[in-house]
């Protein structure tokens, strides 16, 4: 597949995307992934196939195919090598084994992407890997073990200027501390996610 075909269906499936026709963007990237060979040495394609893979697995998530969506963040992942991709990649299976009860799975894919992103020196994975860990240790009741990732990772959102990261890193936060009853505590995270 021609380099510049590639790229006019990604803008395709991410225009039927905005426009709210998500199952057209996953029958893009879809045809975009049957099109190309995984183990493709194009620089080009390899990272077609790497955005085509992790916005499908998005886009079946927010269609409620969790299933389905985990298996593409697993693809995503083994195309990813060792990269900051597979980084990545690892946060979204974890995210996604949370989601459908893999606790245990969960926090081995979030540990990975941690162990990972610092070696690779990856800020932005590294803060997202904390996140990880710490919505799954929430989840399963490891309160004070959540708050502890929960600040690491908050820490490291702020020191991006990554926002969004911040106000969901805060809103776990806020969950973590009304739990415990920390009630002044839990609405001052709140109120910093605001």
């Amino acid at each position: 597949m021609i380099a510049s075909t590639i790229d006019q269906q990604i803008e395709r499936a991410r225009i039927a995307s905005q426009d709210g026709r998500l199952w057209e963007a996953v029958d893009q990237y879809t045809a975009i992934l049957a099109d190309t060979d995984p183990q493709t040495e194009d620089a080009n394609i390899k990272n077609a196939r790497l955005i085509s893979l992790k916005e499908r697995g998005d886009l079946l998530s927010e269609l409620g195919e969790q299933v389905a969506a985990l298996a593409a963040y697993e693809q995503y992942y083994l195309e990813a090598g060792s990269s900051q991709h597979a980084v990545e990649a690892l946060v979204l299976i974890g995210n996604r084994s949370r989601g459908l009860g893999q606790y245990g799975r969960s926090l081995s894919a979030c540990q990975e992407a941690l162990d990972l992103s610092t070696a690779l020196n990856y800020t932005p994975g590294r803060a997202k890997a904390l996140a990880a860990l710490g919505g799954t240790y929430l989840l399963q009741g490891g309160v004070a073990q959540a708050a502890s990732y929960l600040n690491q990772a908050n820490a490291l959102f702020e020191q991006l200027n990554d926002i969004y990261g911040q106000m969901q890193s805060n809103n776990q936060m806020g969950i973590a501390h009304a739990t415990t009853g920390h009630l002044f505590k839990a609405i001052r995270a709140f109120e910093k996610s605001l």
